[in-house]
């Protein structure tokens, strides 16, 4: 279960997954580069990872509305609950301006720290629309997935984009812990150049081009890192 990183990965947010879906939770967010979002949790009977989240940009009667007040109440010192309840209060929702603009997929999956056994879940995929990937909508989502979960863990395979996600955005958010499958443990933290403050390096390369290499720019292993996951759990959030 690695971080070996592939050249780009790509998923249309709009395809639909087969299988029952089974509504769980639906939750919102804000952003100063964003606005309002909404996040809907489903479960899916069948296929390898059966819990999604579909992300949506909440549309308004007063087009940018959202973003500006929401900013204002921001700056004013109104914690991110706040001021989510203050925009939604306002009843000012445009159902034909609300629209999908990512969705994260994700499964279950079993660490233990010290003995004890936890339960995660961990990525698969996080697809944003090119038009809000500089809005904060990722960092947001881990951060209300590990809340939720309390264990969010990384893909075993990850694109550039999605390897210097976790190398940068994520460790703003909290202490971001690497875990060897191997040994069933946590064995560094991930720390500045992508790689752990005791010198473990979390990343492997085999399959990228010399451009690609150049493109991730950070310390990278030429040995196989197929054993070696990154963490984040809601007692490291900053």
């Amino acid at each position: 279960m690695p971080p070996d990183l592939i050249g780009s990965y790509n998923k249309d947010i709009t395809i639909e997954l087969d299988g029952i879906n089974n509504h769980l939770e639906t939750s919102y967010f804000f952003t100063l580069d964003g606005g309002l979002f909404r996040s809907d949790e489903y479960v899916l009977t069948g296929g390898s990872y059966p819990y999604y989240l579909d992300i949506f940009l909440v549309g308004c009667t007063d087009p940018g509305f959202y973003q500006d007040y929401g900013t204002d109440l921001h700056y004013d010192g109104m914690s991110q609950h706040d001021i989510v309840e203050n925009l939604l209060s306002l009843d000012m929702e445009d159902l034909a301006a609300t629209r999908k603009i990512g969705r994260v997929a994700y499964k279950d999956l079993l660490l233990q720290d010290h003995g004890f056994v936890i339960s995660a879940k961990q990525i698969k995929s996080v697809v944003i629309d090119k038009d809000y990937r500089d809005a904060g909508l990722a960092r947001n989502v881990y951060k209300m997935l590990t809340l939720k979960h309390e264990y969010i863990v990384c893909d075993n395979t990850q694109s550039i984009s999605g390897g210097s996600l976790w190398a940068s955005s994520i460790m703003t958010i909290g202490e971001v812990r690497i875990y060897d499958t191997r040994l069933n443990a946590f064995v560094d933290v991930l720390a500045k150049e992508g790689k752990g403050i005791g010198g473990l390096i979390p990343w492997s390369c085999q399959t990228l081009t010399v451009q690609q290499i150049e493109e991730w720019g950070r310390t990278f292993s030429h040995h196989s890192c197929h054993h070696i996951v990154n963490v984040i759990s809601k007692d490291t959030l900053y």
